[in-house]
């Protein structure tokens, strides 16, 4: 639901929470850090009869660079999800979310050229440039769709797209600029294949480009299940940035993944390939079939 708020409340089961760390750069530089933590609930009104809807939470945390850029977003987020075939075979989803962002850095840890000197560097030299504004606050608001077409037990296809910072709020860390973000544009989808009662395929993709940025991730999870336990393998490519290498695992409704970026950019000559680690934790509560997405279904979380 972080990508698209139409995703909230698609998952098997009643109500969901999670977490995730990043790290990335460390090879680098200062270690790039990020944390999410998030909660969602279906609501099922009794007057609805394939219909359902969504309220969640998202708080995220992010820590860049050696001026130490801090960014604190907490976003509230609701959706809704309209069954059009019987059973939800076929079924559209529609989000939006709203909150808060928080960005500050430490201007002291800025380096300029005039404060160069021929014996070398001096930050008690003033650095004569216009007054910083080093912390700041907006407002953010996003909207998605998805839909979803499960003709059978066996097969599951979804696809959706969202747009974030629809009021292009203004950021910026000098009081005269009038700099504005872009709206960002995600277009996501995937196919869950079930190939036995043991092994699923999950092909995936996802495109994000804002203004003049873009990136591209497809990547292949593959869900093996025994009684009680299911395990996932994934490998993922990062266009012309990184390959994703993952593995998790499920019991009782815990999901656990862990991933690895191996970096082969141009900046693999610093990175040596090292790109950073992500950790996640899922935990479902509630019964497994209240309002399905699909029976066969196994889904996991995109990393």
């Amino acid at each position: 639901m972080y990508y698209n708020p139409a995703n909230l409340a698609t998952s098997q089961g009643k109500t969901k929470v999670g977490i995730d760390y990043k790290s990335q750069w460390n090879s680098v530089s200062k270690p790039y850090l990020s944390q999410l933590a998030y909660f969602e609930n279906k609501i099922i009104p009794k007057s609805f009869k394939q219909d359902w809807a969504g309220i969640g939470l998202i708080l995220n945390n992010d820590k860049a660079g050696d001026i130490n850029l801090h960014t604190i977003k907490a976003l509230l987020v609701g959706s809704y999800h309209k069954g059009i075939i019987e059973d939800n075979k076929l079924f559209a989803s529609f989000g939006a979310s709203f909150g808060v962002v928080s960005k500050s850095f430490d201007a002291s840890k800025l380096i300029f050229d005039n404060q160069w000197t021929q014996s070398g560097f001096d930050n008690s030299l003033a650095n004569d440039e216009v007054l910083f504004n080093t912390s700041y606050l907006y407002t953010d608001f996003n909207a998605g769709t998805m839909l979803t077409y499960s003709p059978t037990n066996e097969i599951s296809a979804s696809l959706g797209g969202s747009l974030q910072n629809l009021n292009r709020p203004k950021e910026t860390t000098f009081f005269e600029s009038k700099n504005k973000i872009g709206v960002k544009k995600v277009l996501h989808g995937g196919v869950d294949f079930k190939i036995d009662e043991k092994l699923f395929f999950l092909p995936k993709f996802i495109l994000v480009s804002q203004k003049k940025a873009k990136e591209l991730i497809m990547g292949l999870n593959i869900c093996y299940s025994m009684k009680e336990t299911q395990l996932y393998f994934g490998v993922w490519d990062r266009a012309k940035s990184d390959i994703i290498l993952m593995a998790g695992f499920e019991y009782d409704r815990l999901t656990m993944a862990f991933s690895y970026d191996v970096n082969y950019s141009k900046l693999n000559v610093a990175t040596n390939y090292r790109g950073g680690f992500e950790i996640s934790l899922t935990k479902k509560f509630g019964k497994k079939n209240e309002r399905k997405v699909s029976a066969g279904k196994k889904t996991m979380p995109m990393l």
